[in-house]
């Protein structure tokens, strides 16, 4: 086999391979990224009176494979036990390379617990070899995602969110793009041919009063940062803009067999500074494991304009 289609799990922003069938062990021609979006209330349905948790299901491929197959999990947590209560599968063919794929949505009506969505994908890659994801990509654990939107003091009624999410709305349309927002969730899409997907996350602890923004964009690219004054509402925004403008790389460093092993996310803002934060791969066994060579690749740039905004200014 001279090449296999990799799938790089999103668990912690870390990487686990498509193993090929032959059990070969050639390193990646080409691979996909497969991600677990949070589980949360469908906005959608809430406009229409419905009170429904989705957890949403999609993959990026460096190159284009001749179909993808992803399997997406809602699973709810008793007594310490994950469990099935929603699920869906999608079918794609020739998926293009470079681009996020429709996302495939597992919907149950609205319940308390603890949640959690999980995906995986099996399919041909793009030299015709069959290939199959070993293990699942995990998003994060949410408790009573429904009751997020409807009791007073969450998220979506915070100041500090509300301005980012503005800011940054307003950036993308500046730039030909758009902004899609969700429950803690905001999604940049740039403008077509030019530049990547950006989104912006929003976590908080139990008590609503420590909030945390997750930036993730590219193939395995992630900072956080806190959001618990106005300064941070600018950290975050200056942040964004400098992804935006090109000067945000991945840097991943990979064993001989092909495996990821840690990722490095780095980005200049332009007030000067610089911010460097790298996630580890998620298997014990990898620990330690010597890095053969690594991997740099810039995040593609959005347009900017003449008027661009790139606040604050230093």
């Amino acid at each position: 086999m001279s090449r296999r289609l990799w799938v790089v799990v999103l668990m912690v922003l870390a990487a686990v391979g498509l193993a090929c069938q032959d059990g070969s062990n050639t390193a990646p021609g080409g691979f996909c990224v497969i991600n677990a979006d949070n589980p949360h209330l469908s906005s959608t349905d809430l406009h229409k009176g419905k009170l429904t948790i989705i957890g949403k299901g999609w993959f990026k491929c460096t190159k284009s494979p001749r179909e993808i197959n992803i399997f997406v999990e809602v699973q709810r947590k008793t007594v310490g036990v994950w469990s099935m209560v929603a699920q869906e599968r999608g079918r794609f063919t020739n998926p293009p390379a470079g681009k996020k794929s429709p996302e495939t949505v597992a919907a149950l009506p609205c319940r308390e617990g603890r949640f959690r969505t999980r995906a995986r994908a099996s399919g041909i890659d793009d030299v015709g070899n069959r290939v199959e994801q070993a293990e699942w990509s995990l998003s994060a654990e949410v408790v009573n995602p429904c009751k997020r939107k409807t009791q007073g003091g969450t998220s979506m009624d915070n100041e500090l969110w509300r301005e980012l999410v503005n800011r940054l709305s307003n950036e993308a349309t500046r730039r030909g793009g758009t902004a899609i927002e969700d429950i803690d969730m905001l999604t940049l899409q740039p403008p077509q041919d030019s530049g990547e997907t950006v989104r912006t996350t929003l976590y908080h602890d139990e008590s609503g009063t420590d909030l945390t923004v997750i930036v993730t964009t590219g193939f395995a690219y992630q900072l956080a940062a806190s959001l618990n004054d106005p300064d941070d509402v600018d950290y975050v925004g200056m942040t964004v803009v400098a992804i935006l403008d090109g000067r945000a790389t991945e840097v991943v460093e990979i064993a001989k067999d092909g495996t990821w092993l840690n990722v490095v996310s780095t980005v200049e803002t332009p007030d000067g500074g610089a911010r460097q934060s790298t996630q580890v791969a998620p298997a014990f066994h990898l620990a330690g494991a010597p890095v053969d060579h690594e991997h740099v690749r810039r995040i593609d740039p959005w347009p900017r304009l003449a008027d661009a905004e790139t606040f604050p200014e230093a």
